[in-house]
């Protein structure tokens, strides 16, 4: 994912709202037991994201928005084309407006991946991770709320998918929001040829918390995408799997434990030449709410260690072949 999207927030710049986003709002919202379910809610909080998600009805601005929205997606799903709403996390986007455009997409979204011929169990954890992201933003903000949220409505738009422990989106290689900052040089691109040429399409990753990252996970989500990518995004061309991440910054490496899965990750990727530096929201990653901890793990030292030499983390961008 790249580090530099454009900034854009939730409700700005929405298109009028289509009369079949109006009618989808309406029926679903009316009923939200059946989004509710596919989002993954359960348990207490079902009872306040309902109180959220009924809320809509009385507050014109945010219905408009949420048929904003709709209307949107809906247009996302036909064309193949999905806007990226990125929105910093910690910017306060009134909760009925995101719980409303989620449970009112949900079953429209459910119904566009099996029509793809994603399997079942693919479309549960693309749809359900949202309940994932709320129990998150419990725990960080001890409030009800969706942690990265333009995320999950980038996904309820037709945006990534979830396979095994990792997120897949499509990405144009030089050209996408979210695909990686910097692209590799010219004479990289000429070096190794299709596939590899800005413009070239490619399956960005995304890792999604609580993710496992063990060889034997990764392996498995990489041969499972090899056959799921092509039923949502299908191409003629060869692809690669692109993906930027601080965990991919191999100046961590030799202060690391040898078991450490880190290490693991990265030797799942091909490194290349392109990263970008990001203290900031590596540090907030890694480090959470204490930003210095009494007894810090293997990975904090090492980073504290590189800060403490004048260093700098690494968003590194690393590849592999989606055919394997």
């Amino acid at each position: 994912m790249s580090l530099q999207p454009t900034v854009r927030s939730l409700t700005s710049g929405l298109p009028l709202p289509s009369e079949e986003a109006r009618q989808l709002v309406a029926i679903e919202l009316s009923r939200p037991e059946r989004g509710m379910a596919l989002c993954g809610f359960s348990g207490d909080v079902t009872r306040a994201i309902e109180r959220e998600v009924r809320q809509v009805f009385d507050e014109p601005e945010a219905l408009a928005n949420v048929e904003g929205l709709v209307t949107e997606a809906l247009e996302a799903w036909a064309t193949g084309e999905v806007p990226v709403r990125y929105v910093p996390d910690g910017e306060q986007t009134p909760n009925e407006v995101i719980f409303g455009f989620c449970v009112a997409m949900a079953p429209y979204a459910e119904q566009q991946l099996t029509a793809r011929g994603i399997p079942q169990h693919v479309i549960a954890a693309t749809l359900g991770s949202t309940a994932q992201q709320v129990e998150l933003h419990q725990r960080l903000h001890r409030t009800l709320g969706v942690e990265s949220a333009w995320w999950q409505v980038y996904g309820l738009m037709g945006g990534w998918i979830g396979i095994g422990q990792l997120h897949a989106h499509r990405i144009v290689l030089g050209r996408h929001p979210l695909g990686p900052n910097p692209w590799i040089s010219r004479e990289e691109q000429d070096l190794h040829g299709p596939g590899w040429q800005s413009g070239d399409e490619a399956i960005g990753l995304h890792i999604p918390h609580g993710a496992d990252l063990s060889s034997v996970a990764l392996d498995e989500t990489f041969t499972k995408m090899t056959s799921l990518v092509p039923l949502m995004w299908p191409s003629t061309t060869a692809r690669l799997l692109s993906i930027q991440t601080w965990m991919l910054d191999r100046q961590l490496a030799s202060e690391l434990d040898p078991t450490s899965k880190i290490l693991s990750f990265q030797a799942a990727f091909e490194p290349t030449h392109a990263f970008a530096e990001n203290d900031s929201l590596t540090r907030r990653l890694v480090f959470g709410t204490t930003p210095n901890p009494e007894h810090p793990t293997s990975l904090q030292a090492a980073l504290l260690h590189l800060w403490s030499e004048g260093g700098h983390s690494r968003w590194e961008v690393g590849v592999r072949s989606l055919s394997g």
